[in-house]
């Protein structure tokens, strides 16, 4: 059984795609759930206008962490949505975050009041980052 070349997991023919060359049939050496999961990802950073070395330069300006909650979750590409512009990276939580305030500051900043008005106590414990 062959292994796969991204994953190294061990697996059957017939989750490889077969390729057809010259006449010769062979199958290919990454498993189709890699190739999927890779396809994805490269489809996303092109939608975005980020090219893969745009995303690396950013993952190694922010030391592979979120900019905003600095987790090192997995991290998705940001941009403007009204410039398009990219912006950085976040984890997805505070992507979506963004998403549902729809990326109005005046929203996040009364989210911030309510916040600290009705903690009694914030400490360090209650910090997110973990970078």
């Amino acid at each position: 059984m062959p292994a796969c070349r991204r994953c190294h997991l061990p697996k059957p023919d017939h989750q490889f795609y077969l390729k057809v060359s010259r006449g010769y049939e062979y199958r290919d050496k990454i498993c189709i759930e890699c190739k999927g999961k890779r396809q994805t990802a490269l489809d996303r950073l092109r939608r975005t206008g980020f090219s893969p070395e745009l995303f690396d330069r950013l993952l190694l300006n922010q030391n592979g962490c979120c900019a905003i909650c600095q987790d090192s979750t997995t991290l998705v590409a940001d941009h403007s949505h009204t410039s398009g512009k990219t912006r950085g990276l976040l984890c997805n939580r505070c992507n979506r975050v963004l998403g549902l305030v729809v990326e109005d500051a005046l929203i996040l900043q009364s989210m911030i009041g309510y916040i600290l008005e009705h903690t009694e106590v914030i400490n360090n414990e209650t910090s997110v980052g973990r970078c």
